[in-house]
C-alpha cells in the first residue's frame, strides 16, 4: 500500500511518498532532493538524521543520492560520505533533510492522519 505524506515547508504545501510507514514511530525526516527546477521529496521513518539517510540509501528510491561506478572517478574516496547497510557511496550536496509535522494519507485514510497515529498502530480499518 502506497502511504504519503503531505506538509507545509516554508509556506509551501508539499507532497512525499512514505519510504517505510511504521518503521519507526512516526518520527519523520523529510528528505528533499534538490539540484533540479522542482525538489523531489520523500519521508523517512528514523531515530535521526543519519539513520534516515542510511534508511533512504538502502530503499527503491536511494538511486538519488548513490554514486554510479562509472561516476565514482570524480569523488575523493576520503573524503566522500556512505551510507546504508552497503556502506555506499552517496552524493548529499544536493539533499536536505527537515523534521516539520506530517499527516500520511493512503487509499485507506483519504483526509490523512498524523505520522505518530498511523504508526503507533491506532487506526481501525473495516
Amino acid at each position: 500500500m502506497k502511504v504519503t505524506a503531505t506538509g507545509i515547508l516554508n509556506g509551501h504545501e508539499i507532497t512525499a511518498e512514505v519510504v517505510n510507514p511504521g518503521d519507526w514511530f512516526g518520527k519523520v525526516w523529510l528528505i528533499e532532493i534538490g539540484g533540479c527546477y522542482v525538489p523531489i521529496f520523500y519521508a523517512v521513518e528514523a531515530s535521526d538524521e543519519s539513520t534516515a539517510i542510511d534508511e533512504f540509501t538502502d530503499s527503491e528510491f536511494g538511486h538519488h543520492i548513490k554514486v554510479s561506478e562509472e561516476d565514482r572517478a570524480d569523488y575523493n574516496e576520503e573524503n566522500s560520505t556512505y551510507a546504508g547497510n552497503a556502506a555506499e557511496l552517496v552524493d548529499l550536496d544536493h539533499v536536505a533533510i527537515h523534521q516539520i509535522p506530517l499527516k500520511y494519507s493512503c487509499d485507506r485514510i483519504p483526509n490523512g492522519v498524523p505520522s505518530a497515529e498511523y504508526s503507533a498502530g491506532k487506526l481501525r480499518f473495516p
